[in-house]
């Protein structure tokens, strides 16, 4: 339970919904392996806001170090705290506004033009996140790149020939980071997904937000492509967060979603059979009736539908917006400078 009270709850058959993760984080906790969570969202997570603390927390306790999965070029890159990130020469296509393509989890591709980069800076905002052990190019399609890496300022530089490959796979370089520079040539053909600063041990935590989703569109994840994922960064749980971009003062019956989301549910499991799943229901969203600040009536009917999902889909849910306070806790978060004045979003602080 969190400080208000509010439990995770298990809808699973003999409620073992978190028991592989739970496994996960034993063996991690006694330095025998690894946790990987993968925590899709909206904008409500973007920059890493909320995930870059659970995070950090999941770390202090279990270890492991590093920010995890980051995109190699990313449309908010200027303001995540987590990571300093700078690109060029990427084009990008998106699961929310390209048919042309097919996704995993991060719901995004970049092809690469010649000469791109992509530079990656630890950050000091969190202890866990000065070094890292373990760094990790993960691309779906090459013929004959050449990659320059270039780590640790400019005192170690290796070039080496990308394996071809028509499948997502990883190049991994073992070490003591801090940052690293990528340069790619003989570009033709090649398509990255992004690069990952973890440790070999300890918990992961890979931020997939993309602004505008409902979660609908998960539906459309590509089989094939979540298997090969999985196969190289093994998921133990999926963390849905999702709802803000479904509220609609308009609608205020949701059963729509609910039995679309019941479906996305089941095929997200399918794509990772090893992860278990907790469904994050919407929090607080307020607007304005008469001079003063009020929950938005279609946040508690979606609410109720995003429970019901996950009492038929038989997995974790967890009440964001009862842990902010119920009714109406939008309008404190702002006041304390905790949400932004559009009384939707979060703050880092």
């Amino acid at each position: 339970a969190d400080s208000s009270g509010v439990r995770l709850e298990d809808f699973s058959v003999g409620h073992v919904g978190l028991k592989r993760f739970f496994a996960a984080l034993k063996r991690a906790h006694e330095k025998k392996g690894q946790v990987r969570i993968a925590f899709l969202g909206d904008s409500f997570i973007e920059g890493d806001i909320m995930v870059a603390d659970f995070r950090n927390a999941l770390q202090q306790k279990f270890g492991g170090r590093g920010v995890g999965f980051i995109p190699i070029a990313s449309p908010v890159s200027q303001f995540r705290p987590t990571v300093e990130h700078h690109f060029e020469g990427w084009n990008t296509f998106s699961l929310l506004t390209d048919k042309s393509h097919k996704y995993t989890l991060p719901g995004m591709v970049f092809e690469a033009e010649e000469g791109a980069s992509a530079d990656f800076h630890a950050v000091k905002r969190y202890a866990s996140l000065r070094e890292f052990s373990a760094l990790k190019l993960v691309y779906e399609r090459n013929s004959s790149s050449v990659v320059k890496l270039q780590y640790n300022g400019s005192t170690d530089t290796t070039y080496q020939y990308l394996p071809a490959t028509n499948n997502i796979t990883q190049r991994v370089w073992t070490g003591r980071f801090t940052e690293a520079s990528f340069k790619f040539n003989k570009t033709e053909g090649l398509r990255v997904l992004g690069v990952s600063m973890e440790d070999t041990t300890g918990v992961v935590v890979d931020n997939f937000s993309l602004r505008g989703n409902s979660g609908l569109i998960l539906e459309q994840l590509d089989q094939p492509r979540c298997e090969a994922l999985n196969a190289i960064r093994k998921y133990d749980l999926i963390v849905l967060q999702y709802g803000l971009n479904v509220v609609s003062d308009e609608v205020l019956q949701y059963g729509w979603y609910r039995q679309r989301m019941v479906h996305v549910l089941a095929h997200v499991r399918q794509c990772f059979p090893d992860a278990d799943i907790l469904l994050l229901g919407v929090s607080d969203r307020s607007r304005q009736e008469e001079g003063t600040f009020q929950t938005m009536p279609a946040v508690l009917a979606l609410l109720h539908a995003q429970r019901q999902t996950a009492q038929q889909a038989g997995v974790c849910f967890w009440n964001v917006f009862s842990a902010m306070g119920g009714e109406n806790s939008m309008v404190r978060f702002v006041e304390n400078n905790w949400a932004s004045k559009d009384y939707t979003h979060l703050s880092f602080r």
